[in-house]
């Protein structure tokens, strides 16, 4: 009896141990968001579709549109607007998936 009451002591502060080595390890000051992610660097063109408050919408194509913000612009943009932007699109990992990295008045 006495050496079953002993076997339970051990494996609560063994439990107890574990749940306290969790709990510390978990509180970092350094927050993941994403991981680590790889991207491709290439080019299109887009028209401006809308003019937000924020942000400009852009239409690449049909189906994609992307937003930009005013700052990357030289000068406020119109609706209608050809230009040519530099993109980085995610290839691995779990990243913003499209990054506009310029935007050059066609």
């Amino acid at each position: 009896m006495r050496q079953n009451r002993t076997a339970k002591l051990g494996l609560l502060g063994f439990a107890f141990a574990a749940m306290s080595v969790a709990l510390v390890s978990g509180c970092t000051n350094e927050v993941m968001v994403g991981g680590p992610c790889e991207y491709r660097s290439w080019q299109t063109e887009a028209t401006v579709a809308n003019l937000q408050d924020e942000y400009v919408l852009m239409q690449a194509d049909e189906d994609f549109r992307y937003v930009v913000d005013y700052d990357m612009f030289d000068g406020q943009p119109s609706v209608g607007d050809r230009y040519k932007l530099q993109l980085d699109t995610i290839t691995e990992g779990t990243c913003t998936p499209n990054v506009v990295k310029s935007v050059a008045l066609m």
